[in-house]
């Protein structure tokens, strides 16, 4: 391939065919093909019989970014099809070829792969045609639910693309035509979805696009109890835009806030009820807190700081005594104390008492992280967090950075409290084989390394390189105390944050199911 040897090629085709299943041979024929064949060469290979040659000369052209390899997508074997699609889309693509990828819109039986690919190539283009052909492949009932959603979020996507590719994250920055008029002529379609999860992203587009539909088509997903809470939630959201005035919002707003409508309903129409109907806000969330839901208490908290009212505040002082005397429940600690510290730049009385807090023993050991977090963003911050980063150091499954212990297990292992500490002050207990240490020997050597335990006469480390050491104590000159190279979370992260991450790592209880059972004698055998 280097050499560019044109007569290597029928060989090279030869070897694909026979040796396909065999990657190591099936990648030399390839990027042989890639340095020996001409684009026209291997354009010509879509009427071979073989489709692991056809195979090879998609993938082939793809490396010389070539757009003949349109001609494959029309190949009668499936494989070979997402093939040429990822061709032309994945990565740096070949965007002379998108067009023809997006004309397979109308093409039953794809593979999912290739529809994704197919609707993102429609979404790049940006055209209201391409937009019109989504939107149609949506409201046909006879299109598999997964490419209809997909279709949807594609709509949605079409205001504002985003920075990272939906498909294959690859950073692309490109412009979409207006589809506003051509979404508001099929609104009643987009409303008439039957499948919830359609109609949630029909609602979705409907507020994203400030669309304007009929206040009664709206209020009628909103009061219908048989519909999904977050679809009624949406929607009710959709109304509260220049729809606040119409018997329709009223209708739907006393509806969602009803004592038997469902959590995500509710904390909804409280949100929206602000800033017209603080008082009102303020009745329903002392209601919540006497027999809401954790959630929904956590929530109504959060209102009452936004109502900026004083009969609000006078909830919150009475929030903020109890805490200071101990009897809030611990999962709600940290949603009174942020509510008292941002309500306190209005309210000094609040700002006392959250400052009060902070100087007893529960404030200065951060009780109020100890419960209440999301599991849910727990584990989006410790998969994802950029400045956390602490699957650099740490894995929470049988494989992973082994820089810090593996975490699979640590809710068995340790209550939330270490837990906690763990993430405010790493050095304040280090688990066995980890941290840093140095000591100096009386003969001026030092060594740096994890503590790994110690007896009346040694002292062991772990030394960077992996291999354990024991050294005499009567040799060590001096030692420093043992650090954690991992550095303190408050700062990297939001107290809230935190809270969610002990919440997550409180509940990794992995159990080695083949240690735990005992072994079998000689006769169980």
């Amino acid at each position: 391939g280097r050499l560019r040897v044109p007569a290597a090629v029928t060989p090279l085709l030869k070897l694909a065919e026979t040796d396909w299943e065999q990657p190591v041979l099936r990648h030399a024929a390839i990027a042989g093909l890639t340095g020996c064949a001409t684009a026209q060469e291997l354009a010509a290979l879509r009427r071979h019989k073989a489709s692991p040659v056809r195979l090879a000369g998609v993938v082939a052209l793809r490396r010389q970014s070539s757009p003949l390899l349109a001609g494959f997508l029309n190949d009668p074997d499936p494989a070979v099809v997402t093939e040429a699609a990822r061709a032309i889309h994945d990565g740096e693509s070949v965007p002379v070829a998108l067009p023809d990828l997006a004309a397979l819109i109308e093409t039953p039986g794809l593979s999912e792969p290739t529809m994704f690919r197919v609707l993102n190539a429609g979404l790049r283009l940006g055209t209201v045609e391409s937009a019109g052909k989504i939107l149609a492949l949506t409201l046909n009932e006879a299109t598999p639910l997964p490419i209809r959603e997909e279709a949807l979020a594609s709509l949605l996507a079409w205001k504002q693309p985003p920075r990272l590719d939906r498909v294959d994250g690859y950073a692309r920055t490109f412009r979409t035509d207006p589809i506003t008029e051509l979404l508001t002529e099929n609104l009643d379609a987009l409303l008439g979805l039957k499948d919830e999860t359609l109609k949630q992203s029909a609602v979705e587009i409907l507020i994203a696009y400030k669309l304007k539909a009929q206040p009664e088509q709206i209020a009628a997903i909103v009061v219908n109890e048989t519909a999904s809470a977050p679809l009624r939630a949406e929607a009710l959201r959709l109304m509260a835009g220049e729809q606040r005035t119409t018997p329709a919002w009223t209708k739907a707003l006393d509806a969602a806030l009803r004592e038997t409508s469902p959590a995500p309903l509710q904390q909804a129409a409280l949100e929206l009820l602000l800033p017209e109907h603080p008082t009102r806000v303020v009745s329903i969330a002392e209601r919540i807190l006497k027999k809401g839901t954790l959630l929904q208490k956590q929530h109504a908290i959060a209102q009452l700081v936004s109502c900026a009212h004083p009969e609000a505040d006078a909830v919150l002082e009475k929030l903020g005594q109890t805490l200071l005397q101990g009897k809030t429940e611990p999962a709600l600690q940290l949603e009174v104390l942020e509510a008292l510290t941002e309500r306190g730049a209005a309210n000094p009385a609040l700002s006392e008492m959250a400052a009060k807090y902070a100087t007893t023993k529960q404030g200065a050991a951060h009780e109020e992280l100890l419960s209440g977090g999301n599991v849910a963003l727990g584990i989006e911050l410790v998969q994802n967090h950029l400045g956390a980063n602490c699957l650099a150091c740490h894995a929470t499954g049988e494989t992973g950075s082994t820089v810090g212990p593996n975490l699979r297990s640590i809710g068995l292992q340790k209550e939330r409290a270490y837990l906690l500490e763990s993430l405010l002050a790493p050095s304040a207990t280090l688990a066995p084989g980890y941290g840093l240490t140095m000591l100096s020997l009386q003969d001026g050597t030092q060594l740096s390394g994890a503590p790994l335990g110690e007896t009346p006469d040694t002292y062991s480390l772990q030394l960077p390189d992996g291999t354990k050491k024991a050294v005499s104590k009567a040799s060590i000159a001096s030692q420093t105390p043992p650090i954690s190279i991992m550095p303190p979370m408050l700062g990297i992260l939001k107290p809230r944050e935190i809270r969610d991450i002990v919440a997550y790592l409180s509940g990794l209880k992995w159990v080695d199911k083949k240690a735990a059972q005992p072994a079998k004698t000689l006769g169980q055998q």
